[in-house]
């Protein structure tokens, strides 16, 4: 019984596909139908594609970036820095504390731990890059008023 039942499903299916066949290639049909079938087609896959893509990109910008970060953005902003120094402390700070990214600019000891314990896997090259980077953000961030 059950290969009987397996060849009514072959069958079946090569039925339906014989089917379709002959649908697709039937004679006399309206060529603009076709036509205009596969463009609408196409523009709908297209629409979707564009609508995917540009709802991709609206989450990417509307990430919630959790309080640990918003706070350490909004903190960044109050202090006279550029654009790059504020990208390099944002950079050790995902490096060494990603958790809580605020905590290296809390004192001049914070920051100087940061960057030693960043720098403790580095070549001594690296290390002097990055504290030759760093020095005018640390003056910035901690000068005598």
């Amino acid at each position: 019984m059950i290969p009987l039942l397996a060849d009514s499903e072959t069958i079946d299916g090569a039925g339906r596909l014989r089917g379709v066949s002959q649908y697709l290639n039937r004679s006399g049909g309206d060529p603009w139908y076709s036509l205009v079938f596969w463009l609408v087609a196409l523009g709908i896959v297209s629409l979707a594609i564009v609508v995917g893509l540009r709802y991709i990109r609206w989450q990417q910008r509307h990430q919630h970036l959790g309080r640990p970060w918003r706070l350490f953005h909004r903190l960044l902003r109050e202090f006279p820095l550029t654009w790059s120094q504020r990208r390099k402390l944002a950079q050790l700070a995902a490096r060494v504390c990603p958790d809580t990214p605020a905590a290296i600019l809390l004192t001049r000891s914070s920051l100087t731990e940061s960057i030693r314990r960043w720098s403790v896997s580095r070549p001594s090259a690296d290390r002097t890059a990055m504290t030759t980077r760093l020095a005018p953000v640390y003056e910035k961030l901690f000068r005598e008023k």
